[in-house]
């Protein structure tokens, strides 16, 4: 293991980030990050339109996806620039995202721009309420298939 560690994990998703660092022996929690999500009551906002034959139309403030996608893509470039800023302190042999793949480009693109991290290795998924041990189960286990054992340059058994 020792030729992978110290390596940065991300885990995160649409609104929350955890970030890990594996060394040879465990891995620490070193930062995360929450957003706030939008949150109404029932009746907040209710509209209802009425005609004498009754209710034509009723609905909500429901965030239109235009706006989610913007809310998700600042909530990417904080977490890049934080990951930025993780990367100063340590130098890391692998950086690993841990997120859903709709959001694996987006990371990508904003890890590059933003902390300089060309080579990025992607777990798919949504495991940022894991435990540490999960996680780390998860990067040890990734580090076993014979694709990335060779793109890594490792050796096969």
């Amino acid at each position: 293991m020792k030729a992978h560690t110290p390596s940065l994990i991300l885990v995160t998703n649409t609104h929350h980030a955890v970030w890990y660092i594996q060394y040879d022996d465990r891995i620490e929690r070193c930062g995360e990050m929450i957003e706030e999500k939008a949150h109404y009551s029932d009746n907040e906002g209710f509209f209802r339109t009425r005609s004498p034959r009754g209710t034509i139309r009723a609905g909500g403030p429901d965030l239109g996806n235009g706006e989610r996608a913007h809310e998700t893509h600042e909530h990417i470039l904080q977490v890049a620039r934080k990951t930025a800023e993780l990367k100063q302190q340590e130098d890391f042999i692998h950086y690993v995202v841990i997120a859903p793949d709709t959001m694996k480009n987006s990371i990508r693109e904003a890890l590059e721009k933003e902390a300089q991290i060309k080579e990025i290795l992607h777990i798919p998924g949504n495991h940022v309420h894991d435990q540490a041990e999960a996680i780390e189960r998860l990067f040890r286990n990734t580090l076993q298939t014979p694709v990335l054992r060779t793109k890594l340059g490792v050796n096969h058994r």
